[in-house]
Formats: structure tokens, sequence, C-alpha cells
């Protein structure tokens, strides 16, 4: 997977998903680029295609017509083996509902990125339990995630979505689920983990407030990108 030179990590040209001939298409000749670090919201009426945009910034499903380039190639035109790779090394997926195995620890939950990217039990293990702490679940490791709040079980989300250093995390609705206070705890915890470790983010949401909080906003409707704004976010205290 080549490498870019450019500061883009994101590059959207013309990008269309149609899924039945007999319909409208769900997005519409869509194009940007997100900057390397950048944490960028997306926002728009349900059935808008938000969704739809970032199951195919993650590969999960293929667009009708254009392209998208990460670090300057083209996730569309890679072998199942080279997406396996991408989605498993370079990116990160935050959902509304956590997502996380309830037949597993939290530990568990959090190792498994790095246990799938060749890292040993024990030091995966060990990583976890650190980045738990950050996030002040390190008392929570043993529990299974129903027993934590919903609040606790989207902060450990995060940190499985980042605790492998992705390029790229992709996050629906990450606090759609959350009371305003957990989701602003949510939120802050996404931020400052990211911007450590250089992680861009494009995050999903309803709120106007946290798509506030973010680089930039991207408005769709009805398939179309109809706003492109810069933001100036007040950055916090990256966790120690």
């Amino acid at each position: 997977m080549p490498n870019s030179c450019s500061s883009s990590l994101i590059i959207v040209e013309n990008l269309s998903k149609q899924y039945q001939l007999s319909e409208p298409a769900v997005l519409k000749s869509v194009s940007f680029t997100v900057e390397k670090g950048s944490f960028v919201s997306l926002m728009g009426p349900s059935g808008c295609g938000k969704s739809t945009l970032l199951h195919l910034l993650g590969a999960l499903d293929t667009p009708t017509s254009g392209t998208v380039r990460v670090n300057g190639a083209v996730i569309s035109a890679f072998s199942e083996a080279e997406l396996a790779l991408f989605r498993q090394q370079q990116l990160g997926f935050v959902f509304q509902f956590f997502n996380l195995l309830p037949t597993l620890s939290v530990l568990e939950n959090v190792s498994l990125p790095l246990l799938l990217n060749g890292v040993s039990n024990h030091q995966a293990h060990a990583v976890a339990m650190d980045w738990l702490g950050k996030v002040g679940l390190s008392h929570r490791a043993k529990a299974a995630p129903p027993q934590l709040s919903g609040g606790e079980q989207q902060r450990a989300a995060v940190v499985r979505a980042l605790i492998h250093k992705p390029f790229l995390v992709l996050a629906d609705e990450p606090t759609g689920n959350l009371d305003s206070a957990s989701g602003e705890a949510v939120m802050t915890i996404l931020k400052e983990l990211a911007f450590a470790q250089g992680t861009s983010i494009i995050m999903a949401t309803h709120s106007e407030e946290l798509a506030r909080q973010t680089d930039r906003l991207l408005r769709l409707r009805d398939g179309v990108l109809v706003q492109d704004e810069p933001l100036k976010p007040l950055h916090t205290e990256v966790l120690a």
C-alpha cells in the first residue's frame, strides 16, 4: 500500500453510491480531503448518507462510482487480503452501541486489536492496562461489558479503536446512546487520545455542539455535500 508524501490522509473524489437502480443514489458525487491528524465531524438528517459514507471510507462497502484514496492508495482496488490488513492495521471503529464482545472481559476486548496484529498476549494486556488507566477504567479491566455503564463501555470502545495507533478512526454516532455528561466525557477522551498520537477522526453526529468541538464540519443533505466549514476547536490538555 503506497504512502503519500502529501499532508492529505484521505482524498475523496466524486464518490457516489446507489443500492438500487430504481431508487435515488444515497451519495451523489461527494468530494473532499481530510488532513493527517485532523478531527472532522459529519452532520446531516437521518438518511442523508452519513453511515454510507463512513462504510465507504472504511472499505466496508464499495462505491458505485468515484474513488477513496487513503495514504495515496485507492482502497477499492485492494485485494481481499489487502482490505483485511487495511482494516486491521490502519483503521479503528467506534459505534453508537459500543459493539464490545460480551463474553470477553474489558481487558480482553481492548487487547484484541493488538493481538490481531501479532502482539504477544502478555504485552497486549500490559499495553491495554496502561490505556485503561488513561480513561479511568483500570479497576474495571476484569469486568464483562454488560457490567459497565454506557459511558464506561464507550470509553473502553474508544480505547479499543485507538490502541493499535491507526491512521484513521471512523466514529458513527459515538455519543448518541449516552447522556450529555457521559457524551462529553467520551468526546474529550476521543479527542485527547487521538491528538496524542496523530490519529485522524471522522465522526458522524447529530449534535451541533459536539461538531463545533472538531476541526472541520462536513454537512450532507440528500446525499450531497452542502457544507464544508473549517472550525477552531478549543484544544484541551492531552492525557498523561
